[in-house]
Formats: structure tokens, C-alpha cells, sequence
């Protein structure tokens, strides 16, 4: 038979659940290539539009290669 001691059970009720790092790892990763789908999307439709230079289009195309590196980095 166990008994609980109540400093052991509180602190046990007030631990937070840590999750496993693969599956941050992966949850990161996932959203890194989500977001690159819809930004290379989005960057598709912008060249009937504007130049290759445009601001937005230089701004789409630096987080396309932030969220690569950030796929790259939890990949590795």
C-alpha cells in the first residue's frame, strides 16, 4: 500500500508535462515547411505583377530561406 505524502503530491500536481524534443522538433519543422508551401505560393502569383526586385517579392523570398534554414536546422 502507498501512501502519499501531500508535499509529494503537490508538488507532482504542479509539474508540468514535458514533451518528448522529437516531436517539438518535428511540430517546428512541419510549420518551417508549411509556411514555405504558402509563401512559395503566394510568390508564384507575384511575378504577373511586379519584378523580381520588388520589395515584396524580396521579402517573401527572405523567409522562404528563413524557414529552409529553420527545416534544415531541425532536420540535422
Amino acid at each position: 500500500m502507498i501512501f502519499w505524502n501531500d508535499s509529494l503530491y503537490k508538488q507532482l500536481d504542479n509539474t508540468q508535462p514535458q514533451p518528448y524534443k522529437g516531436t517539438v522538433e518535428s511540430l517546428i519543422s512541419n510549420a518551417a515547411y508549411e509556411k514555405m508551401e504558402s509563401l512559395n505560393q503566394a510568390r508564384s502569383q507575384l511575378p504577373k505583377k511586379y519584378s523580381p526586385v520588388h520589395p515584396e517579392i524580396v521579402s517573401i523570398d527572405n523567409q522562404v530561406k528563413s524557414s529552409q534554414a529553420i527545416r534544415s536546422i531541425k532536420s540535422a
